[in-house]
């Protein structure tokens, strides 16, 4: 089911990108993170409506700035609006972004929506980095809110670190709650 993630989205997102924008990663970040969010999906606690809200952003903070949570400091954090301004913690801030819904039972699937609605929806935020055409990493963000579909009640963030090496981008670190606690704690 993994290639069909890209398939399910490819349209919506494609008419997006610009020749800054180097689709194979979007396609492998589609892949790779709708893999495990869907995981959460099949797995629901509750009845509330799940929604997908995928985007570009082209805020950035280096990593010698104090940007990364991966440890070895190579991976660029995306960037926006947090309680003290335009820091690390914020959420990034979409440049555009697309909507789909979950559709349950035997033909699970990402339908596209025009808005997210429902009572309290579970709504899964991705936020993918803009101008990746010339960079050989990449952090996708991401956020369950106001929790996952495992956990309604707590938000879950995670973070995807990608790397192109021969033309072939794969996710080499992931980090999570425990790194942004530890940042929070500088």
């Amino acid at each position: 089911m993994t290639e069909q993630f890209w398939t399910s989205f490819a349209n919506r997102l494609e008419e997006h990108l610009t020749d800054h924008d180097d689709p194979l990663l979007w396609q492998v970040a589609i892949q790779t993170v709708l893999t495990e969010a869907a995981f959460l999906c099949r797995h629901r606690r509750g009845k509330q409506e799940i929604f997908a809200e995928i985007g570009c952003c082209s805020h950035w903070m280096s990593p010698h700035n104090n940007g990364s949570w991966f440890s070895d400091g190579r991976f660029a954090w995306p960037t926006g609006y947090g309680s003290d301004g335009f820091t690390i913690m914020g959420l990034p801030q979409f440049d555009w972004s697309e909507k789909w819904m979950w559709i349950d039972g035997d033909d699970e699937h990402w339908k596209p929506v025009a808005k997210i609605s429902g009572k309290r929806p579970l709504v899964f935020r991705m936020a993918v980095p803009a101008r990746t055409a010339r960079h050989v990493r990449a952090v996708v963000h991401t956020l369950w809110a106001p929790g996952s579909p495992t956990v309604p009640d707590e938000k879950l963030f995670q973070g995807y670190a990608f790397e192109n090496t021969n033309d072939q981008w794969s996710c080499v670190a992931t980090s999570g709650k425990d790194a942004q606690k530890a940042y929070e704690r500088k």
